[in-house]
This record gives structure tokens, sequence and C-alpha cells, in this order.
């Protein structure tokens, strides 16, 4: 049985002050909980169901961690999912410096502001192969519940470090790749090997002052009626296109 201030301070975990004041964060449910488990990541304490032990005793045997038997009520009242049979875990925030951007490629988010959208681009990037993902201060906070939900367990593999955005692409030795309201048609973009990708706010696009940083302002031509693509959508888009095949 977990007690209640254990719970409380769990669940206040849910709060970005709380996670920046603690460097702690949570994941839920058994995929992502195992993921994490073999990853290495450090945990503060691992909470899990008798399910959840069974099933994964080989891998919480020589695991050095709090690990509390905790029923679907109590997972429940901690996190943010509403059925959760498994797991939630307490992990330790990773810092990661920032990866020189003058090879590979490189996600770099302009005022995300959407958990769902951020967790996708996440995902994305480890998809097709990112470095890293770049955010401005004002994105959100990538330890965000629904972001970590969203990333699918990227989030354990992509370095996301937040930075001074214009100073980052100042100093970029390598294409600058923009989404833009008015650029180039983004399919006569060729593939790179190197490159930063810049996604701006959902609302207001990339910020005015980043704008001279574009080497490669693009935009993804409408055929139809649509008004807009959210900033995943479009980074989805955006990613094929620089990785697909040379012709």
């Amino acid at each position: 049985m977990v007690g209640a201030n254990r719970i409380k301070a769990v669940k206040s975990l849910q709060n970005k002050k709380n996670r920046l004041e603690t460097g702690l964060f949570i994941v839920e449910g058994e995929k992502a909980v195992v993921e994490l488990i073999q990853s290495g990541m450090e945990l503060e304490s691992l909470y899990v169901t008798g399910a959840f032990a069974l099933k994964h005793k080989e891998l919480l045997i020589d695991l050095d961690t709090n690990l509390l038997s905790a029923s679907l009520d109590e997972l429940a009242k901690m996190g943010t999912y509403q059925q959760n049979d498994m797991a939630l875990a307490v992990v330790v925030m990773p810092t990661h410096p920032l990866i020189p951007v003058d090879k590979g490629l490189h996600l770099v988010l302009d005022g995300i502001n959407d958990p769902g959208n951020l967790g996708t681009l996440i995902r994305l990037a480890d998809w097709y192969g990112f470095e890293q993902v770049i955010c401005s201060a004002d994105t959100v906070d990538c330890f965000n519940p629904k972001v970590v939900a969203a990333s699918k367990g990227s989030f354990i593999r992509i370095p996301v470090v937040y930075e001074d955005l214009k100073s980052v692409l100042s100093k970029c030795s390598i294409p600058v790749i923009g989404a833009v309201m008015e650029g180039k048609n983004a399919h006569q973009q060729p593939a790179v090997q190197h490159g930063c990708l810049v996604i701006g706010n959902e609302s207001h696009g990339i910020r005015p002052d980043l704008l001279p940083y574009l080497s490669h302002p693009v935009t993804i031509p409408r055929f139809g009626q649509a008004d807009s693509l959210n900033a995943a959508m479009a980074g989805a888009i955006l990613m094929d296109i620089l990785r697909r095949p040379k012709t």
C-alpha cells in the first residue's frame, strides 16, 4: 500500500514547478516503464502492480531503486492515466549538453505550446534519426506527462535541450531549413545529411528574429481547402522530405 503523502508527492510532479524543484518526472504504463528500466535511466522510485511484478520479475531482480507495490487505484491517483494496470516510475531528469550543430540532423522547435505536438515531434525525430531536439525556452516542458506519453518512449533516446535559438542558429555551419508560409516548395528541397529543421509556434510560426538565419525557407504546398497543418504534421512531412533517398 502506498501512503497518502507519497501519493500526493508523486501526483505533484504533474506540475512543472514541482518537477523543476525536485528534478523528477513521471513515466506511466507497462511499455514505457519497461523501456525506461532497460535504458538505465536513473529511477527515484517505481510503483508496480502484482501483475507487472510477476510478468517482469527478471527485470526487477537487480533493480537498484525504491520498489513499491501499488494498486490500480493508487496508480490512478498518482498519475494521469485513467487506466494504468501495470506501473508508474518516478525518474530523475537527465541533463543533456547541446550537441554542436555542425553535422547531422537537428530538430529546432520555436515556441511549441502543445504537449502532444512536442511528444510527437520527439518521436518523429527518433524515427528519422535526428541527433537532438533543440527547443526555445518558451517551448512546453519535455517532462510534461503528456509529452512523455506522446513520445512513446522516444524521450529515452533523443536528447532534448532548451537553448537560445538565435545564438544556436547564428553559429550554425550547416543548412537551416525552416517551415514558413511563403517559401520554396518543400518538395523541391533536396535530401540532406546535415542540417537544422526549424518548426515554429502552432499559431504564429517561426518568430521574425529567427527568419534571417533560415538558409532554406520552405513551404508545404496546399492542394485542398484546409487552412493549416499542425506543427507535428508539418514536422513529419519535412523530416520525410529531408530523409528521402536521392534519385
